[in-house]
C-alpha cells in the first residue's frame, strides 16, 4: 500500500515532495505530517488534510476544490493565487502563509487562527464574517458603522 492510502496506527509522513501539477482526487491524508512538500499548480479534488500538520508546503497557482484542513496546522504555508472553492479550515492554525492573489469561495473559517498571514489583494465578497477579528477589531461590527442605512 502507498502512504497515501495506508490505514492504521502509523502516521504517513511526506518530506522534500515535489508534486507539481499532481492530481488528487478523493485522497485522505488526515493526520498525515508534510515537511517542505511542494504542490504548486496542482488540482485536489476532495481531499482531506484533516489534524495534518503542514510546514513549509506551498500550494501556490493550486486548484483546491472541496477539501478540509480541518484542525490542520499549516506553518510557512504559501496559497499565493491559489484558488480554494467549497475549503474547510475550521478550527485550523495558520502562521506565517502567504495568501496574496488567492481567491477563495465557500470556504469555513469558523475558528480558524491566522497569525502573521500576507492577505495582500484578498477579495472576500458575500460571507458571513460574524464575529471576524482582525488585530482585535470586530470587522463585522466595523463594517456595520461604516456602511449606509439600508432601506
Amino acid at each position: 500500500m502507498s502512504p497515501m492510502t495506508k490505514k492504521g496506527p502509523e502516521t504517513p509522513r511526506y518530506a522534500g515532495a515535489a508534486m507539481k501539477r499532481a492530481q488528487f482526487d478523493d485522497v485522505d491524508l488526515s493526520e498525515a505530517r508534510f515537511h517542505d512538500v511542494r504542490l504548486a499548480s496542482s488540482d485536489l479534488d476532495d481531499v482531506s488534510f484533516e489534524g495534518a500538520r503542514i510546514h513549509n508546503a506551498t500550494f501556490a497557482e493550486a486548484k483546491l476544490d472541496d477539501v478540509s484542513f480541518e484542525r490542520a496546522h499549516l506553518h510557512n504555508a504559501t496559497f499565493s493565487q491559489a484558488t480554494l472553492d467549497d475549503v474547510a479550515m475550521v478550527e485550523a492554525g495558520v502562521s506565517n502563509a502567504n495568501l496574496e492573489k488567492s481567491r477563495w469561495s465557500d470556504v469555513s473559517l469558523r475558528g480558524a487562527r491566522f497569525e502573521d498571514a500576507d492577505l495582500r489583494d484578498v477579495a472576500i465578497v458575500g460571507s458571513n464574517i460574524e464575529g471576524l477579528t482582525i488585530d482585535g477589531v470586530r470587522i463585522d461590527e466595523l463594517l456595520a458603522k461604516a456602511r449606509p442605512e439600508r432601506q
